[in-house]
């Protein structure tokens, strides 16, 4: 049942964000991609893996032997999604590898990861993602 729900949002965000990327202004050069080229590309990925989600959740039996959720792990994911929203918030002001490796870091330590293991992945994404964007996609970060 929460698969068929969470595949249901899904979609509906994947829809959402391709109407948003249909929104973005055309490119001036003929020869570059679409501003709104790689949003659809996430936002297409997001609707086929809703929908299978939703197939899961339609295919799965019900079972009510699901135990609760405990208490730590409602924190930690309370801890997440609080690190998404700052993290949102926060877009466009600073510099993004930084403010990418924090939360980063700080989600990696919410999920019990071994400190050094967190700042070297931390480092590695952040310090990929910022490459790939202004470097190969030509995309200007803050």
């Amino acid at each position: 049942m929460t698969d068929g729900i969470l595949g249901i949002i899904t979609i509906m965000i994947g829809v959402f964000l391709f109407h948003q990327a249909g929104q973005l202004p055309a490119g001036v050069l003929l020869f570059a991609l679409d501003p709104g080229f790689f949003p659809r590309i996430i936002a297409v990925t997001l609707v086929a893996l809703g929908g299978i989600l939703l197939q899961q959740g339609i295919k799965k039996k019900v079972q009510h032997t699901e135990e609760p959720i405990q208490k730590e792990t409602a924190l930690r994911l309370a801890c997440v999604a609080g690190l998404l929203i700052a993290y949102t918030l926060l877009w466009g002001k600073g510099f993004f590898p930084l403010n990418t490796f924090f939360f980063l870091f700080a989600c990696h330590l919410a999920m019990k990861a071994k400190p050094l293991l967190a700042a070297i992945s931390s480092v590695v994404l952040s310090v990929a993602t910022y490459y790939l964007f202004t470097q190969i996609f030509r995309v200007r970060l803050f």
